[in-house]
């Protein structure tokens, strides 16, 4: 989200977690661009056509239906708009040094 907000984009970040929303609503209190909802992937909150570009990072794994999932993510995005994705990789060098230190890693400081 601080990239996408350092580069002067509105973000709204979405996560069944309330735990993860939670602290990343404390991190971005002060800045009007980022919110935060806890909602499913397969149900999202928005108006149809509401977001220019949708990022699904780290969340296609976890879904049940992932047609439903994508369905949704594709609703709200604009025509034309932009649907990006990235599922996790077991050779990645992030998925290597969360192997090599025994330990979850954080995506969200």
């Amino acid at each position: 989200a601080s990239t996408l907000v350092d580069l002067g984009f509105s973000y709204h970040g979405v996560d069944l977690s309330t735990g993860m929303i939670g602290k990343c609503r404390q991190q971005y209190a002060m800045d009007q661009r980022a919110k935060f909802t806890v909602a499913h992937a397969q149900r999202l909150p928005f108006p149809s056509e509401s977001f220019d570009a949708v990022l699904g990072l780290g969340v296609l794994e976890y879904v049940g239906n992932l047609d439903r999932a994508v369905g949704e993510m594709t609703r709200v995005l604009r025509p034309g708009g932009t649907l990006v994705f990235a599922m996790q990789n077991r050779r990645s060098p992030y998925r290597m040094l969360e192997r090599w230190m025994g330990t979850w890693i954080e995506p969200c400081p």
